[in-house]
């Protein structure tokens, strides 16, 4: 377990390192303003178009090597991000980190469900909720004081002494996940080939569209194309994985089917979205707002904190609240109930707001949205079947990356846009290119005047950002009250299949594979257990493929 979490600090850190030292790398790197959007859009392309293959062939090549393969790719593309001499170079080596930052995020989940039975997992969750919180309280202290101090370089030079010490931990200690050697013609045959292209394609032109609509305008004939044709990649690759799994039995789908058709699984997934694309946007324009208003980038980052260690603390209280209540709901219904309030509140924010009132509407934001890192996964691995939850796993961490390149693209569009078209009243100020990539530049403006109708300018785009953010997190909310409460204690099995599954060789993964589906087939209601159920175990018992607790990292 140790292992593990360092390697969840080190994907983590990175996302949150880089975010608040934005503006100093864009002004010492230069490019132009589309570095801004590139470094960060860059990684999540990468690691969220990868996310299903690292999760699919963990399952046919096993955990570990795979893991290992993640972590060498992610040092390897943090020392070319730290040598890159040019915009262009450090776009395409913060591309190569994303590859293995993805598999580190989506394999550690995945180990993790190998290791603790459905019941255990709440509690082991919330450690790597408060590791992501240890992650967004340190990383932006870290890169403020990085950008203020020293070259920025340094933001990828941490990772690598960060990253030898787990990689050892995991290389001598991983026992997980022993699968039968396969041939490469096995391989080729279980592995969705076809699928996978599709979905990387959806994937690609999906958030290049929006990466461009920020470099450009919404309106422009590229972000058109790009956005239509990956919203039409989307279903067309969904049809096809309900063909392949009919007519290939012997091939395992990248996202499987079962997802898409349950109603708990899909309104998880609609939470994940909405949660995805309010987070990651907050987590990029705290700062901002905060280095609008004059603070610098590790000031930036202090004025944070009730934000990001708030929401680190309830994360991994919220993982304890499911392992003791055994149940998900509560925890996902509340969570954005309070995250809608605070998401709300911050649009009182403005250029004249005292710091109690920055502070406590983060803050509130923070209790609310750290409550929702953990609840889907646990819903969704409740409802799905053990066999596929390294592939259920992938997916909604494909699905959550998606959502957080896809806030991070809004985000800009909605700033850019609102500053241009403000700035158009305001004599002496022509607005960059790039309006986030020169806020350093508000605080050398003259005239006085000039500076405070700019500043208030800035302030009132990111308070447009939150006024849109806040319907979307409501629809996260309504769509949690549709959630059904699947049984934590047992992995939602018919008794007659139940039965079955004693008579399964615990030592051959193929034989526990079959039996799950045939308790698939055994629950006529697809829905599970209500929340009434969740406490009866006396009678249920577990279907896993997985190894025993005491074979931890």
């Amino acid at each position: 377990m140790p292992g593990l979490m360092l390697t969840v600090y080190l994907a983590a850190l990175d996302q949150t390192i880089v975010s608040v030292a934005l503006p100093t790398i864009v002004e010492q790197v230069g490019g132009g303003p589309s570095t801004f959007t590139w470094v960060a859009s860059a990684y999540l392309l990468t690691a969220t178009s990868l996310i299903p293959f690292w999760g699919r062939l963990s399952d046919i090549l096993g955990r570990r090597i795979m893991l290992w393969i993640a972590i060498l790719i992610f040092l390897f593309g943090s020392g070319m991000c730290a040598a890159a001499q040019s915009a262009t170079w450090l776009n395409i080596c913060r591309g190569v980190q994303g590859v293995g930052g993805g598999g580190i995020i989506a394999l550690a989940q995945i180990v993790l469900g190998d290791i603790y039975t459905l019941e255990q997992r709440g509690a082991a969750q919330g450690l790597f909720g408060a590791v992501w919180g240890l992650a967004s309280v340190s990383g932006p202290l870290i890169g403020g004081a990085i950008a203020d101090a020293t070259t920025w370089r340094w933001l990828f030079l941490i990772n690598l002494p960060l990253g030898v010490v787990p990689f050892v931990v995991l290389f001598f200690n991983l026992k997980v996940n022993n699968t039968r050697k396969r041939t490469p013609r096995e391989v080729w045959a279980e592995f969705d080939v076809y699928g996978y292209l599709l979905l990387l394609a959806a994937i690609v032109t999906f958030l290049l569209g929006f990466i461009y609509s920020e470099i450009e305008t919404f309106d422009s004939a590229r972000t058109i194309a790009l956005l239509a044709v990956g919203g039409a990649l989307f279903p067309v690759f969904i049809c096809w994985e309900f063909y392949a799994e009919r007519r290939w039995p012997g091939l395992r789908p990248i996202i499987p089917t079962r997802l898409f058709r349950l109603r708990t699984t899909v309104l998880a997934l609609v939470g994940v979205v909405c949660h995805g694309i309010a987070f990651f946007a907050a987590t990029f324009y705290i700062p901002v707002y905060f280095q609008i208003l004059g603070s610098s980038p590790i000031f930036s980052a202090v004025q944070q904190l009730p934000f990001s260690l708030v929401s680190a603390v309830v994360s991994a209280l919220s993982g304890l609240t499911m392992t003791k209540t055994r149940a998900y709901r509560p925890v996902f219904i509340g969570g954005f109930a309070v995250y809608f309030l605070g998401q709300g509140l911050m649009i009182l924010l403005d250029a004249d707001s005292n710091k109690a009132t920055q502070e406590i509407t983060i803050l509130i934001a923070g209790m609310g949205l750290g409550c929702l890192f953990l609840a889907p996964t646990i819903a969704i691995t409740a409802a799905m079947p053990h066999t596929e939850m390294a592939a259920s796993v992938s997916a909604m961490a494909m699905v959550r990356s998606t959502s957080g390149a896809l806030g991070i693209a809004i985000a800009g569009a909605i700033f850019s846009a609102r500053v241009r078209s403000g700035a158009a009243g305001l004599v002496g100020f022509e607005p960059p290119e790039n309006p986030t990539a020169d806020i350093r530049g508000i605080a050398s403006l003259q005239p006085l005047e000039l500076r405070r109708e700019v500043t208030v300018l800035y302030a009132d785009a990111v308070r447009t950002l939150w006024i849109i953010l806040t319907p979307i997190v409501g629809v996260g909310f309504l769509a949690s009250l549709g959630l059904k409460g699947y049984s934590l204690s047992r992995r939602n099995v018919h008794a007659g299949a139940e039965e079955k599954d004693k008579k399964a060789d615990a030592n051959d993964p193929e034989k526990q594979a079959h039996v799950a589906d045939a308790a698939e087939e055994a629950d006529s209601d697809l829905e599970g257990t209500h929340d009434s159920t969740l406490h009866s175990t006396a009678d249920s018992a577990p279907v896993r493929t997985g190894l025993d607790p005491a074979h931890k990292a």
